[in-house]
């Protein structure tokens, strides 16, 4: 399964949704619309304006660039431009990587609109 984000004429980028029971639930969940914003450099950080319904199975705490995790606690998709470890006290679940346009999302600062269009 596919997801696409773009915004206006900005560029697409492109997450292939992992391996999850509940990826069609996902994608029904997701708005038509995030904006992210940088944090510290490691990740960007969109929030959801209600909280995804996924199964929590999937939570990780060791992260690569591109990956792309739900976080239930702050009720965001993070997607991470840098691996490593991630420090949160709260679950992160899994949800996909990025497939094209990560060099879009690392030089995201603040109020990167995008639009999502599901395929």
């Amino acid at each position: 399964m596919l997801l696409s984000a773009c915004s206006g004429t900005a560029p697409t980028v492109s997450i292939e949704l992992g391996a999850l029971r509940d990826a069609d639930a996902v994608d029904e969940q997701l708005p038509a619309a995030l904006t992210f914003d940088d944090r510290m450099g490691s990740a960007v950080v969109a929030p959801l304006p209600q909280a995804l319904e996924v199964e929590t199975d999937t939570a990780s705490r060791e992260f690569l660039a591109g990956d792309v995790v739900y976080s239930p606690a702050e009720q965001s998709i993070i997607v991470f431009t840098r691996g490593g470890s991630a420090a949160s006290d709260h679950s992160l679940v899994l949800l996909g990587r990025v497939t094209d346009g990560m060099g879009e999302l690392s030089s995201c600062v603040h109020d990167c609109s995008v639009r999502v269009e599901l395929h």
